[in-house]
């Protein structure tokens, strides 16, 4: 995959949320981040990130989240094929730095490969 993230592997609208926050047919949480899946239609996986203001009062702390969890999802995009993610913060995420952020989201990742494969 590119150096990029384009606009198609993106959740973008709240229909399309909502699906996979109603319907959705797994979850995994790893400390301080919960995702929920659905299987989807497109040929690439697509992923949206909620993270809320309750939990990191700062913008640029939620930012921080976010482009970690972009990253880390651009990285692996290409092994996770069929699926509509949405990331969620929960507690604790605030006091967690870029690195155990990133080792917690690399752990999901293989979670969520394991689980699409069986």
């Amino acid at each position: 995959m590119p150096e990029s993230f384009p606009k198609n592997h993106r959740l973008l609208t709240q229909d399309e949320f909502g699906l996979v926050l109603n319907k959705n047919t797994g979850r995994i949480r790893q400390n301080s981040i919960l995702i929920l899946f659905k299987n989807n239609t497109h040929p690439h996986s697509r992923i949206g990130l909620a993270i809320a203001k309750r939990l990191l009062k700062k913008a640029s702390q939620r930012n921080r989240i976010k482009r970690l969890v972009r990253e880390s999802f651009r990285k692996k995009s290409d092994e996770l094929k069929c699926l509509d993610i949405v990331v969620l913060g929960r507690d604790g995420i605030a006091t967690q730095d870029n690195q155990q952020i990133t080792e917690c989201l690399d752990k999901i990742w293989e979670k969520l490969q394991a689980k699409c494969k069986s």
